[in-house]
């Protein structure tokens, strides 16, 4: 997503690697920080949008922003890829 983000309530940060909603409304994302100081992977968390802060931007506004971003992203004159379900089987 490119975003790096800050939890505001424990200051845990990391890279935004993933986005779910979910039906009954709530946003949350999954920050993966970087590795530690042995070079080992730290355990990514999900958050709710509402703790998060990117760029000065929190709450509503930062959920906004990201997915402005990913709108701006997805714009092409491209068909979606992968095989088509109706095609025929290729050797």
């Amino acid at each position: 997503m490119g975003f790096t983000a800050r939890d505001l309530v424990t200051g845990f940060s990391g890279e935004i690697t993933g986005h779910a909603r979910y039906i009954t409304g709530c946003d949350q994302f999954l920050l993966q920080p970087e590795t530690n100081k042995d070079g080992e992977w730290v355990k990514a968390i999900w958050f709710d949008d509402e703790r998060l802060e990117v760029d000065g931007t929190k709450g509503s506004a930062f959920l906004a922003k990201v997915e402005e971003r990913q709108t701006r992203g997805l714009k092409t004159d491209k068909a979606p890829g992968g095989p088509r379900s109706d095609a025929a089987p290729t050797k």
